[in-house]
């Protein structure tokens, strides 16, 4: 295994073609792969600066290398192992929980997967990432799931958002009718393209699921006893996206749209894209909303943020268009945004693939 680590910025990147000055770390040697990860390959550069253990090992590190490289390795896997698991041996994926709702966190790109307890069934959103994370969610679920049935809500299909289905063999899926017509081998072989990167082995089945049950347009229903989810059709970031709404517990399960730390991924059409962001008002006018949770990022607990993540997601893509129209400079309006450098990729993507789309309209 080849890490490569530089100490100035605390960035770990691994693999032939590794740099630090515009190639993507995990290109073959030579390449200039520059997209946007979740776009087209799953494979992310692993940033250690959030982990505890870096500013510790800091000042030894390049001697345990020098001396024996194998140890070093070992020692930061450990370390990355040892830092997502706190004192008392559980996993630290949990975002949010109440009595209801326990949101966990994936270490890779902030992605959300939700588990919902009522009294008449256990709902699981998106189970992802890694295969620890696929695990302790799937642990989870068994210690409270009772003799509930379980529903497995996919919300897109994205390689990130279905890797763990294959943890819930015996879950009724839910998802739209254009996932039902994907190419299963295809997204797969995105899921096993991230494992064979980084060597990763999972005691669960990696499988594009069978759709039990089909969202084929808004306002769909289905009622599990006292528990309503109402669905929405989510286009624009991909063609087969949905909303979920859960009631009387008021959770709007958004997949990859009104993220705060994302903006609009566009990967479908931008003009779907807007007409789902249309769809904010009525939701939030038809169901009494008291979260929302995004695919990547936090929730959001108000009327006035879910909102301003809807107004700023709609004014990046009237303003990109605007802007590729005129000719002008529009790197300022991903500014407000973390993670810019893989951001910027991600917005020069939706660039080239706006350009494309306008061009076909004129």
């Amino acid at each position: 295994m080849l890490l490569k680590i530089d100490f100035r910025s605390g960035d770990a990147f691994r693999g032939p073609g590794s740099s630090l000055l515009g190639a993507h770390p995990f290109a073959p040697a030579g390449s200039r792969d520059t997209g946007c990860s979740r776009r087209s390959r799953p494979v992310t550069p692993i940033n250690f600066k959030s982990y505890h253990f870096f500013i510790k090992t800091l000042s030894t590190a390049p001697l345990i290398f020098c001396l024996c490289p194998s140890l070093f390795y070992v020692i930061i896997l450990n370390k990355i192992h040892l830092s997502a698991t706190n004192a008392n041996g559980a996993k630290n994926m949990i975002q949010y929980k109440n009595g209801q709702i326990t949101v966990f966190e994936s270490q890779l790109y902030k992605t959300t997967s939700t588990v919902i307890q009522t009294e008449d069934c256990i709902i699981v959103v998106d189970p992802c990432i890694l295969p620890f994370e696929v695990d302790e969610i799937r642990e989870y679920v068994m210690r409270i799931r009772g003799s509930r049935q379980i529903y497995l809500i996919l919300t897109h299909s994205d390689w990130d958002h279905i890797v763990g289905a294959g943890a819930f063999p015996e879950a009724t899926v839910i998802a739209s009718a254009n996932f039902q017509k994907k190419n299963p081998e295809e997204m797969i072989e995105q899921v096993k393209a991230f494992d064979d990167e980084y060597y990763i082995d999972r005691k669960t089945p990696l499988i594009y699921p069978n759709v039990d049950m089909i969202v084929e347009k808004d306002g769909q229903p289905l009622k599990i006893g006292n528990t309503v989810l109402t669905f929405y059709e989510a286009k624009g970031h991909t063609d087969d996206g949905i909303f979920a709404i859960v009631e009387p517990l008021g959770i709007w399960i958004a997949g990859d749209y009104l993220s705060d730390i994302e903006f609009p991924f566009i990967y479908s059409g931008s003009k779907d894209y807007v007409e789902t962001l249309e769809k904010t008002e009525t939701i939030l006018a038809n169901h009494q909303i008291n979260i929302l949770i995004p695919g990547h990022g936090h929730a959001a607990f108000s009327k006035e943020e879910i909102l301003k993540r809807k107004n700023e997601s709609l004014l990046y893509i009237i303003s990109l268009k605007k802007a590729i129209r005129s000719k002008k400079e529009h790197a300022h309006l991903i500014a407000q945004y973390p993670y810019q450098r893989s951001l910027i990729k991600c917005h020069e993507e939706n660039v080239q693939f706006l350009m494309k789309e306008m061009e076909g309209e004129s």
